[in-house]
Parts: C-alpha cells; sequence; structure tokens
C-alpha cells in the first residue's frame, strides 16, 4: 500500500502530524500498535459517563490545537470545566488545602526572587525552592509538581513544566473538554478525509530503498516517501535503528517512566467527599487523584487514580480507593487500569534535541512527541505542526 507519508503512532502526537500533513493534500497512514487511537488521551466510559485515565483537560492558550478545531468547524463542541479546588490528603486520612500547608513567612521572604530568578539552566526543584521556600517545596510543592508531571519532578527541567502562555483565544472556554471526554478529541482530528488509520497493526520491519521507505507489519507492506514517528522515544529508537543509526542513538538518551492509571466510576449517593479538582497526597503510594467533579453529572462521579508503581496489584489499586476516596469495592459501578508511560526530562535534555533536530535536517523523516517541548497536548500538537512544515518545505 503506497500513502504520500506514513505516521507510525496514534497517540495525541501522530494524529495531529497526519492532520497537518493531511490539510496539505497528502494522502496518510497512521499505524497504531493498540486497538484504539489516542494513546496518553485514555477516556474511560459507562453509558454516557465517562472518566479520563490519562491528559484531562484542554485551554485555550492552546494556539495549534484550537487552530486545528476552528479548522474542524468544532469550536461550539468545546465545554467550559467548572471551577474546583486541590486538597492535600494528609497521613491521618483529613484532607486539607494546599495554602493551609504552607508557611506564609518563607513564602514572602522568596517570593520576590520570582522577577529575576530565570528557570532556564535549573531543575524544578531548584528554582520552585528558591522563590517558594525550600520548606515549602519538600513538604507540599514537590507533590504538587508530582502531580503535574506524574513522575518524580524534582530534576524536571524548570522551564518545561507549568509554561505560561499569555495568547488566548477567548472564543474558547478557559478550561475546557468534551461532551464525551478527550475521546472526542481524537475523533475530530482523526476524521479527514485523507487520513486513514490501521489499528492493530505490529511493525516488523522498516527499510529504505533511494527516497522511498518500506514498512513491514503483521498485517500488510506501507510504501511512502515522507515518515513520521510518534512514539516513545525508546521505541522511536528501536524502529529507526537500521535506516538512521545517528538517530536511533540520540533518542535512546531520553529515559522515561511508567505508572498504573486506575479509574472508577461510582454513584453520588456512595462517595462522602466534598466537591474536588483533585488531591495530592502527603505520602502515598500514588501522584494525584483526579475528579470529574469539574463536569458535574445527576447520577455519578468518577476518580481517577495515578500510582507511581505500575506493576501495582489489582487489591492495592482497591485498597487506595477505599482508603482515600471512601469506596468499597462492591460500590464500583466501572473500574478500569492501564499502564502509561511518560518521558523523564532532565537538565541537558535540550542540547539532546538540538541534537536530534539537526540530524533530521534535509531528510524526509520526521519525529515528534512529548519529550520535545514539555508533557502538555498543546507541546505536542506544536512539535507535530513543526514537523510536518518542515518536511513538506
Amino acid at each position: 500500500m503506497v500513502f504520500d507519508s506514513i505516521v507510525i503512532g496514534g497517540g495525541i502526537s501522530g494524529l495531529t502530524a497526519a492532520h497537518f500533513l493531511a490539510e496539505k493534500g497528502l494522502k496518510v497512514a497512521i499505524l497504531e500498535k493498540s486497538e484504539r487511537l489516542g494513546g496518553c488521551i485514555h477516556t474511560f466510559q459507562k453509558d454516557n459517563y465517562w472518566i479520563e485515565l490519562g491528559a484531562h483537560t484542554c485551554y485555550n492558550s492552546y494556539k495549534y490545537l484550537t487552530q486545528i478545531l476552528e479548522s474542524k468547524n468544532a469550536k461550539d463542541k468545546a465545554l467550559n470545566r467548572t471551577k474546583a479546588s486541590y486538597k492535600v490528603f494528609k497521613s491521618d486520612g483529613k484532607l486539607v488545602s494546599i495554602p493551609s500547608q504552607l508557611n506564609f513567612l518563607q513564602l514572602l521572604g522568596n517570593l520576590p526572587k520570582i522577577f529575576s530568578l530565570k528557570k532556564e539552566g535549573l531543575t524544578v526543584e531548584q528554582y520552585y525552592s528558591k522563590i517558594l521556600g525550600k520548606g515549602n517545596y519538600d513538604k507540599v510543592l514537590s507533590k504538587f509538581f508530582g502531580a503535574v508531571s506524574c513522575q518524580e519532578a524534582g530534576d524536571f527541567p524548570a522551564d518545561m513544566l507549568l509554561k505560561r502562555r499569555k495568547e488566548r483565544n477567548k472564543e474558547f472556554p478557559k478550561s475546557y473538554t468534551f461532551e464525551h471526554g478527550l475521546n472526542d478529541l481524537i475523533h475530530i482530528i482523526s476524521n479527514h478525509p485523507n487520513i486513514s488509520t490501521f489499528l492493530s497493526t505490529d511493525i516488523l520491519s522498516l527499510s529504505k530503498e533511494g527516497e522511498k521507505y518500506s514498512v513491514q507489519t503483521n498485517t500488510n507492506t506501507f510504501e511512502t516517501e515522507k515518515i513520521t514517528f510518534a512514539t516513545p522515544p525508546n521505541i522511536t529508537s528501536t524502529l529507526i535503528k537500521t535506516i538512521q543509526p545517528k538517530l536511533s542513538e540520540l533518542t535512546s538518551k531520553i529515559g522515561f517512566s511508567k505508572l498504573c492509571s486506575a479509574g472508577i466510576i461510582v454513584k453520588k449517593e456512595n462517595v462522602n467527599l466534598e466537591k474536588l479538582a483533585g488531591i495530592v497526597p502527603e505520602s502515598e503510594s500514588f501522584f494525584s487523584v483526579v475528579t470529574r467533579d469539574v463536569m458535574p453529572d445527576d447520577m455519578y462521579r468518577g476518580f481517577s487514580i495515578h500510582f507511581k508503581n505500575p506493576d501495582i496489584t489489582e487489591a492495592k489499586i482497591k485498597a487506595t480507593i477505599k482508603k482515600v476516596i471512601g469506596v468499597d469495592e462492591k460500590d464500583f459501578e466501572s473500574f478500569q487500569y492501564t499502564i502509561h508511560q511518560l518521558p523523564s526530562l532532565s537538565l541537558g535534555h535540550q542540547e539532546l534535541i538540538e541534537g536530534i533536530n539537526k540530524e533530521l535536517e534535509g531528510r524526509n523523516i520526521s519525529i515528534t512527541g512529548n519529550y520535545f517541548y514539555g508533557l502538555s497536548i498543546e507541546d505536542c500538537v506544536q512539535r507535530s505542526f513543526e514537523e510536518s512544515e518542515r518536511i513538506t518545505q
């Protein structure tokens, strides 16, 4: 099967790369190993109620994403998320506000540094310890940043987390999702006459002859002159080893971590918790609990818990749910868990990316993902846009 372009990987990076290429008139094939599209966007549904096991929010500061939605006439599908607060789960089982855990004298003494201290060249721990106080960072904020990144975030480059995007598209809600969760976003983007999707497709081999790439899969052979890799860095490294050994070596240096994300849907009367956006633990086996309370429902409530140990047992998951949320297994209306893989970035990462970009110059290979600009949906979409522009020039 011959296509103008092949995209390997059907997560948000691969889908948006395919969209940008298809908009230029190219016939694009998306090859996805799993049985579904979305990657770390994973909507879990019961009846008409859903929760997210992965990414859960879009913002109107996501310039590249809102441009896609506008081009799809899908602006009116964006639904406003209501406001709710995060709480800290204490070791004694109490839920308390995040501000109540901060030392405000320490905060006031350090906060003026925010006007002079630059994030560049500093880790999350180094930067935020300096502007918010070391004690505040260790006690509270290190857990909050772990919740944001779903990994131990202390060594993460400070300028790649919690980016402030000043430009906002006020035609969209500030914080939004969709009627059926972010799964709707996947359908909106993948629905294009120039995009063909192939699920449950394993890559067996990849070769290059002249300007053409040949991808042998478990179902077919695909050929193209332009190929995009939108897989985790370790997978990309393996796939391109025979055709681009230098790129393979560079991408192999990007670290990654795995976590287990579990979700439950329960009837409202079986939960005693107040309305929450989420929970950050003081000291527990999980990074965070994220609720669906910002999109309230008459019958159900939903909770996602992101566990540090990807090999955690189902029994331990359910015991933690009982301890933190107060819901027994017998009251679960639906329950599901999955494993996610995320890049673990550190100082020096930008130099590594510059090396990858240099190797890509002048080639009809593009590489995209959540390890170039950051972990957010917008970071992925921006990289996909820029790479699609480069290989079609």
